[in-house]
């Protein structure tokens, strides 16, 4: 009886580790290994005191070679759960970044990039400024506490070592697949003023052969781009909160597709 209490613990243990490994809020922060550790091992205790009855599917081998089977794919099964529950909170960020990424490129800002420490990705400046945005707002909307509540949902419906809904990975799929169209309509005002800024560009060099376009043409859909950013900074703004609304209800979709709820 032991053996089941003390597996049912690690798998637990497995699940939050891997969720806390790929989830984007946890590596923006940064925190130290020891508060890391801290932290998952708890959330491990807190879950598992809430635990009512342990796993028993090992007990039931008879074979030593089952038995390890057995455990690999208990093991492999919480990974692959905690690691799209975790991955899932990228639905948050990724459009933000997405955009801040455009419009950085469309200012001519490509050069200027700089190394997020987190991540190791390189962005640049716009996409890291929407970045830390997107992350305040994220706090400010209080949706970090989401995060316990998307725990606490897959321990009550998908306990430790049961099996989950495997159809629900094309949910996930397909949310993940529109986020660069997310993150496009987010920047969409200000990439439609640097489209026509770069056509009377080229219809000024066309007209005026003389025209360094090279020299004015960066100082000017570089001013032009941020006036466009300042102008149009409430619809960016809120389509922050949309997508943040769209997050929440994709990650609903997400656990009922998990759990078979749907």
């Amino acid at each position: 009886m032991t053996e089941e209490w003390i597996l049912s613990f690690g798998l637990i243990l497995v699940r939050l580790a891997t969720f806390w490994m790929f989830n984007p809020v946890w590596s923006t922060l940064k925190p130290p290994r020891l508060v890391k550790l801290g932290l998952v091992l708890a959330f491990a205790v807190f879950w598992f005191s809430r635990l009512e009855h342990p796993v028993t599917a090992l007990t039931e081998t008879s074979s030593q070679a089952g038995y390890w089977s057995l455990l690999i794919l208990l093991v492999a099964r919480e990974i692959a759960l905690g690691g799209i529950l975790g991955f899932s909170f990228h639905i948050f960020f990724v459009p933000m970044q997405i955009a801040g990424a455009y419009i950085g490129q469309e200012l001519g800002l490509s050069l200027a990039t700089m190394t997020d420490p987190a991540s190791g990705a390189i962005n640049n400046i716009v996409a890291t400024l929407f970045q830390a945005v997107a992350v305040c707002l994220f706090f400010l909307l209080d949706l970090h506490y989401y995060i316990v509540y998307l725990l606490e949902y897959s321990f009550q419906f998908i306990p430790a070592g049961e099996t989950w809904n495997l159809q629900a990975i094309s949910v996930a799929t397909m949310e993940f697949a529109e986020l660069t169209a997310n993150g496009i309509l987010i920047c969409m005002p200000v990439a439609v003023v640097m489209f026509l800024t770069l056509i009377a560009l080229l219809v000024l060099a066309r007209a005026v052969p003389a025209l360094n376009l090279f020299s004015i043409g960066l100082s000017v859909r570089l001013l032009l781009g941020i006036g466009a950013m300042l102008v149009f900074l409430p619809h960016i703004l809120s389509a922050f909160n949309i997508q943040l609304d769209a997050g929440l209800f994709s990650l609903e979709q997400l656990l009922a597709g998990l759990s078979g709820n749907q």
